[in-house]
């Protein structure tokens, strides 16, 4: 079992997290449904709703879908921002211990299963996947590590945001999952799909962004506004906006059939 006490905190920023987050490209919708064969009647498990970001372009194609999501308050404003469609349920629920006699035609998880446990996740995915179903993780990689405004940032980052090796993050999940799907008996026909993008951010906005980031929201107050007024500095100096640049990807696999 992977250390999650970081994953609460997101629960912390709900409002925040939906106003700032990018959102997923209508291409990446499009290539989840065609991949995982998913027909007009598919029932669909989402995994880690969130706000519902990923969620709201398959409520409005008129997918049936059931939502977990950990957090009290993401439930609230996922709840709040689904509240037009009745085809959407979502519950307060951890997938790890959740247990139900349904089964999908697809589970979902967008920029979360790289907080489950590689094993249980994927042995919980199966039990909850009909015959032939599919498992579809998306995450949202950045790849704004090269840009100049971010080596600028580093000594600031270093100065008051410490490294966390053990930290699940997005990256880490993509790779652990996809030779995890790779090797796993119970899965076959994996494939992949990407697609890069940007976003750039006022400096108000930008600092929002980083709020909603794990290894942010561990420090304390005080070194959060130490390390905000220092960054602010240097957005100053890059005509206070900032370019963020990442990559959409997805890992699809069906259920092996027995």
């Amino acid at each position: 079992m992977k250390d999650t006490s970081l994953r609460h905190s997101f629960d912390e920023a709900a409002s925040v997290y939906a106003e700032v987050r990018p959102q997923y490209p209508e291409a990446m919708i499009e290539a989840i449904i065609a991949k995982s064969n998913l027909k007009n009647d598919g029932q669909i498990l989402e995994v880690g709703v969130g706000t519902g970001q990923i969620t709201l372009p398959f409520a409005k194609r008129g997918y049936s879908i059931l939502g977990l999501e950990l957090g009290v308050n993401l439930v609230e404003h996922a709840r709040w921002y689904l509240q037009a469609y009745p085809n959407v349920t979502i519950e307060q629920a951890d997938f790890e211990t959740w247990d139900s006699e349904q089964t999908f035609d697809l589970l979902l998880s967008a920029q979360a299963f790289h907080w489950i446990d590689v094993e249980q996740g994927l042995k919980q995915a199966l039990g909850f996947l009909k015959p032939s179903g599919a498992i579809a993780l998306v995450w949202n990689l950045d790849e704004s590590h090269h840009t100049d405004f971010n080596k600028a940032a580093q000594p600031i980052y270093k100065k008051y945001i410490p490294e966390q090796p053990n930290r699940p993050t997005p990256i880490k999940g993509y790779t652990q999952y996809k030779a995890a799907l790779s090797a796993h008996p119970g899965f076959e026909n994996i494939s992949e799909y990407s697609i890069s993008g940007g976003k750039t951010y006022s400096k108000e906005d930008y600092l929002k962004l980083l709020d909603t980031f794990s290894d942010h929201r561990a420090v304390n107050q005080e070194t959060r506004e130490a390390f905000n007024h220092e960054l602010s500095k240097v957005i100053d100096r890059y005509g206070a906006k900032v370019l963020t640049l990442h990559k959409t990807v997805l890992l699809l696999a069906y259920k092996k059939c027995e």
